[in-house]
């Protein structure tokens, strides 16, 4: 089992596509903080009408859609 996630962590390194910020003074919609500022850790979200929201963490990312009304 730990191999198996360590390979699919591996893959996830090596197939990981880098985020190019659409602004350079965007903040994380959660935590506050400038994107600029964590380039290593940004993942963005695409909604059903196309727009991208970038975040700075997958956490900050999950907060906000676990926590959807």
């Amino acid at each position: 089992m730990k191999i198996f996630i360590m390979i699919v962590a591996l893959a996830g390194l090596l197939f990981a596509e880098s985020i190019e910020l659409e602004d350079s003074n965007a903040s994380d919609p959660v935590y506050i903080l400038p994107l600029k500022d964590y380039p290593e850790w940004l993942c963005e979200a695409t909604l059903k009408d196309g727009k991208k929201i970038e975040f700075i963490s997958v956490r900050s990312m999950m907060q906000v859609y676990y926590h959807q009304d």
